[in-house]
């Protein structure tokens, strides 16, 4: 995914190079300030993502530390969100080109052959490992 925004490319690395990394640190929130000029705030009551309606992509996170009284529905330990996942949107206004050649248009199934088809398995390392020579 490469998407243009105000004259700025980001590429899907842009993104997943982050991943693993937690909420407030203060590195990943540099990140997201230079990204980001519309992101939600994060809410674990409401939910697990923070969205961006320009850039159209929804950042997940992952926070198994929180605690929450479900009941009166308040947090009681905030817990570290580390960021796990995101989802991304078509936006007609922004210039998109995904990994592996696929499209929005693309299903599951389809997306799965593209992305195998560029990435051949190494035979060397596998016969290794079927066969060892110890």
């Amino acid at each position: 995914m490469n998407q243009i925004r105000n004259g700025q490319m980001f590429t899907y690395l842009h993104f997943t190079n982050q991943f693993g990394s937690y909420l407030y640190d203060d590195n990943f929130q540099a990140f997201l300030a230079d990204t980001f000029t519309d992101l939600s705030s994060y809410n674990i009551l409401k939910s697990d993502y923070m969205r961006s309606e320009i850039l159209g992509i929804d950042l997940g996170f992952t926070n198994e530390d929180a605690v929450i009284d479900e009941d009166e529905l308040i947090v009681l330990e905030p817990g570290r969100p580390i960021f796990s996942h995101l989802n991304i949107y078509p936006n007609p206004d922004l210039q998109y080109a995904p990994p592996f050649e696929i499209s929005f248009d693309d299903t599951r199934e389809e997306v799965f052959k593209k992305q195998v088809s560029q990435h051949k398995p190494n035979t060397e390392i596998r016969r290794y490992w079927i066969n060892p020579s110890w």
